[in-house]
Order: structure tokens, then sequence, then C-alpha cells
């Protein structure tokens, strides 16, 4: 039932595996979003590759590979706890 919770969901089943885009340029599209306007929050190296080739910004979270890995990101954090709305709202209007 946790459907229903979301406005909409995109799975990888249907689509290439990251680092390639689609799957978030799927959901930008689902919600009509410019991916511009869109941020990841992504632990896996190929996801911030997968963001960043999308056009969106990427907030990595370094649960699963340390954050020299994830260099790719806009920002970098050990855990979403560090996040800020300060923080979030400049990344947004970068």
């Amino acid at each position: 039932n946790i459907k229903d919770y979301f406005d909409a969901m995109v799975t990888g089943f249907d689509l290439p595996g990251k680092p390639n885009p689609d799957v978030y340029l799927k959901a930008a599209d689902q919600f009509r979003v410019s991916p511009s306007n869109c941020i990841v929050v992504e632990d896996a190296i190929a996801g911030v590759e997968g963001a960043k080739r999308a056009g969106m910004k990427c907030i990595a979270v370094t649960t699963t590979n340390p954050a020299s890995s994830l260099g790719k990101a806009d920002l970098i954090l050990d855990s979403l706890e560090d996040l800020r709305e300060e923080m979030f709202l400049e990344l947004l209007n970068k």
C-alpha cells in the first residue's frame, strides 16, 4: 500500500540502468518538471553520474561510498539529517 503515499512512482525495471539518466528523466516528466528544477538524492556513484547526465542537481549521501567517490555531486553529506533547509534552497536556486 505504499503507492498511496506518492504522486508518481518510477522504477528502473523497464529502463536502462544507471548511469543512464532515463529513470530520472521519466520521473521529472511524470511531475511535468524541468530536470534543472530537480534534486536527486543518491548514495551510488552511478546514480550521481546519472543525475548529472539528466541535468539535475544531486545530493550524495556517504552511506555506501566515500565522499571522494561522489565528487560529481553538488552537495555531499554523511547523513540526510545534516541537510538544512537553507542548503536545499540554495542548491535548488543554483
